[in-house]
């Protein structure tokens, strides 16, 4: 697999990046919260692949869902139907819904990306971490000042992804993983966001979307 530091050199070289606009990879250093979000460089996992994964997975992992407005089972913030404490809810995705604790959770219907780890004991429950914003890859993403927003990128055999930056660049600070990239809002403003793909047998990378990010003050 190729680095993405030598993927960025070969593209500068090829002339991609234009001197008009900033990639997340050319920001002049990491941010102060990077170390922070580690365990946001992965891949999220299906709800209902957990169960089977659990065995095999000791350290943290993403989720990628929604707290519902109303669930299966008819509780007011447990799968099993049981009201429980603020920091006990619900994550629910295409494949199903699990039980979270240990943190406050998102307002109902805002989809976001949870690092959790496996709670001891026999029930299948998650103890969520931290949790992010998740981004809309084909739509304005908006976010507060102070607020976090996750966007996933991918890295293969044959081609990786990586985000490009135009507008208003003081609003936003960045940082890019294997697997994703963070946003974090620091003034209001709005920021362009176009991912290119670029492909290693090939001189120009292609894009695959653009994301608009909108910074709203609080």
């Amino acid at each position: 697999m190729r680095c993405p530091a030598l993927s960025l050199i070969l593209l500068l070289l090829a002339g991609v990046v234009r001197a008009d606009v900033m990639p997340l990879k050319q920001l002049p250093q990491k941010p102060a919260w990077a170390a922070e979000f580690a365990a946001f460089d992965d891949i999220p996992l299906p709800i209902d692949t957990l169960a089977s994964q659990r065995p095999f997975r000791q350290q943290t992992f993403l989720v990628e869902g929604w707290r519902p407005e109303v669930h299966t089972n008819g509780g007011d913030n447990s799968s099993s139907g049981t009201r429980v404490a603020q920091t006990d809810w619900v994550l629910a995705d295409e494949s199903g819904e699990i039980d979270v604790t240990g943190l406050l959770g998102p307002a109902p219907g805002r989809k976001i990306v949870l690092a959790a780890r496996f709670s001891e004991g026999v029930e299948l429950k998650i103890h969520g971490i931290r949790w992010v914003a998740a981004g809309s890859p084909d739509r304005v993403t908006r976010i507060r000042v102070g607020d976090f927003v996750r966007f996933p990128s991918w890295s293969g055999k044959s081609s990786s992804t990586f985000p490009e930056f135009s507008g208003d660049l003081g609003a936003i600070e960045s940082f890019v993983f294997l697997n994703g990239f963070i946003v974090q809002g620091v003034r209001a403003g709005e920021v362009t966001v176009r991912i290119l793909e670029q492909f290693w047998d090939r001189r120009e990378a292609e894009l695959r979307s653009e994301v608009i990010i909108a910074v709203e003050s609080r």
